[in-house]
């Protein structure tokens, strides 16, 4: 009978120790003053040392740091019969003589009479993935203070559920919403449309739908209005994601608030139109506009008037009581010319003192 026994363990533990050999993982078991009884290959591996090496040496001396050895030896004295397995994180020694951190799962083993009578713990090397989660993580930072500075949102709208599932913080300040906000809004296509200028709307909704149907990106500007009721210019990038059958699942993208490049452009753009002293608009506009009006009488079978004038002894003016004066008079006087007309006409200032007027329509 005791021979049976003997047998049945020893075949239990080569079964065991056949396993523990072919594990990845740190294996080892210890006394309870830490003394290794028991190493993997994979341990001594780790820690480049033979299993003779390490039989009898203490767990303790590959640990890094007083505190970490303290701290591991109470987190020993934790263990018991009802709560017999703890899990933690140490600093060691490994062979290449470099610090890694190891996730340690161990399990006190007790006899019949409850008795601790050893540890076995089971180790994995956590270093690269703690690395690779450090990596993201600082991506993750950089990314998102590029976006604040940059004052780029990133969202994504998925396609079967029609609703927008994710959007940072960055995309839901543009709007004036927090991000909870964002999404509980933006349910369906339509409600993500409704602050959209009414003038912009048909534009947005046709170019949205037809990136939709075509299964494209799409970059657009419109005239948002925000939650506290000012009107911003937003531009919207957006890329679509395909399964493996070529089905639009997601559609993901960026929000910019470009309201000052906007009004930047157009005031460029008006400065190159205007005349800087009465902000009428110059010889390249007026000129514009009258080939416009042109095209429009003859189509329309309409007259059209063109006017020239300029002032007379407007250069007795200017050199006898000075160009600010002149100036002064050259604003009143167009002031009075663009009173005297229509919304419709166009009062130009050709320069100096010469103006001209285009009368559209029908003119009496």
């Amino acid at each position: 009978m005791l021979q049976n026994k003997t047998n049945r363990d020893d075949f239990f533990e080569s079964r065991y120790n056949a396993l523990v050999s072919s594990h990845a993982d740190l294996v080892s078991r210890y006394k309870p003053s830490g003394e290794l009884t028991f190493v993997s290959p994979s341990y001594c591996q780790f820690f480049g040392r033979s299993e003779e090496e390490l039989i009898g040496d203490s767990i303790f001396e590959f640990i890094i740091g007083e505190d970490l050895k303290q701290a591991s030896r109470q987190r020993l004295d934790t263990i018991t019969k009802a709560s017999p397995t703890i899990r933690a994180n140490n600093v060691v020694n490994a062979a290449s003589g470099t610090a890694h951190t190891v996730d340690w799962v161990t399990t006190g083993i007790f006899d019949a009479q409850g008795t601790l009578i050893e540890f076995q713990s089971v180790g994995r090397d956590m270093t690269q993935l703690l690395e690779a989660q450090k990596e993201l993580a600082l991506s993750q930072m950089h990314y998102k203070q590029a976006s604040r500075i940059a004052g780029v949102g990133y969202w994504i709208w998925d396609e079967i559920e029609d609703r927008l599932i994710y959007c940072t913080e960055e995309a839901s300040a543009i709007y004036g919403t927090s991000v909870k906000e964002s999404l509980e809004r933006s349910d369906t296509l339509d409600g993500n449309l409704s602050t959209t200028h009414p003038d912009d709307l048909a534009e947005y909704e046709n170019v949205v739908m037809t990136a939709f149907e075509n299964k494209t990106g799409y970059d657009i500007t419109v005239r948002t209005l925000r939650t506290d009721g000012e009107l911003r210019h937003i531009r919207q990038l957006a890329e679509p994601i395909l399964d493996d059958k070529g089905t639009l699942i997601q559609t993901i993208g960026t929000v910019q608030d470009v309201t000052d490049q906007k009004m930047s452009e157009q005031k460029i753009f008006h400065m190159a139109h205007h005349d800087a002293l009465t902000d009428l608009p110059n010889r390249a506009l007026f000129y514009d506009r009258l080939k416009t009006g042109l095209k429009t009488a003859r189509r329309e079978k309409r007259q059209l008037a063109v006017l020239f004038l300029d002032l007379d002894g407007f250069k007795a003016i200017n050199d006898n009581d000075g160009h600010q004066v002149g100036d002064m008079l050259l604003i009143g006087v167009a002031q009075r010319l663009v009173g005297c007309v229509r919304d419709t006409d166009t009062v130009g200032r050709m320069g100096g003192d010469e103006f001209a007027i285009i009368l559209g329509g029908d003119v009496t």
